[in-house]
Order: structure tokens, then C-alpha cells, then sequence
């Protein structure tokens, strides 16, 4: 391997970032599967994704339910650290603001948001 990292087009800032990945926004326009979807940006940290790098996926999503659902669907091998029989396992962040586990899933969002995936975190 040659240790370089992939390359993609962000369109929610409208430049490249490293380790990226995701449907281009003309492509998420053609193929969206969630009404009133928007390009909404996903990071995994090394916790969820380890032994691989940390990972950003920007995926169209009209709630955050329908976002995390895109990422299990981009990255399936990733499904099971994100949900375990249908409800989400990881805490979740929107733009910087903890969502209680309620009403996390119903949450809307908006083109540009960021959703960041916190593992759970046990020990004594």
C-alpha cells in the first residue's frame, strides 16, 4: 500500500479533504434516497473504524436517522459498531451539540451539517 490517502471533493465546503469519501453533490442529487435530503458530513473516529484510519463520509440525509443509515450503507463493515438491532449504539453530535438518544434519530438536518459518531465508553 502506498500510504496515500484518498482524495475526494467535499461539496459541503467546496474543497478536497483527506480521507473522505462520498457521492459527489451531482451525484447525491440523481440518486437521493430520503426526501428534502441534503450533503451532510459523517466522522467515524479511529474508535469505530479501527484498525482503519478514521473516516468522513458525506452522504445525503434529511434526518440524522437517514444519515447513519447512509453510512451503513456506504460502509457496511462499519453497520454493526453504529447499530445493533435497529437502534443506534454511538452517541451523536450535531454541528458541536450532543443530541439526547431520544430524540437523536428524528433530528433534521441541513446541507453543511456535520454529524460526528461517539463510541460508548465503559470501564472501571
Amino acid at each position: 500500500m502506498s500510504g496515500a490517502r484518498d482524495q475526494t471533493r467535499d461539496e459541503t465546503n467546496d474543497r478536497t479533504r483527506p480521507g473522505t469519501r462520498g457521492a459527489t453533490g451531482d451525484e447525491m442529487r440523481g440518486a437521493t434516497a430520503y426526501p428534502g435530503a441534503s450533503a451532510v458530513l459523517v466522522s467515524l473516529p479511529a474508535a469505530l473504524t479501527s484498525p482503519e484510519a478514521p473516516l468522513e463520509l458525506s452522504v445525503a440525509a434529511g434526518t440524522v436517522d437517514d444519515a447513519l443509515r447512509a453510512v451503513a450503507a456506504q460502509a457496511p463493515r462499519f453497520a454493526q459498531r453504529v447499530f445493533y438491532k435497529g437502534r443506534p449504539l454511538v452517541t451523536v453530535i450535531l454541528n458541536g451539540r450532543h443530541l439526547p438518544p431520544s430524540g437523536a434519530l428524528a433530528t433534521e438536518t441541513s446541507a453543511g451539517d456535520r454529524i460526528q459518531l461517539i463510541p460508548p465508553v465503559a470501564g472501571g
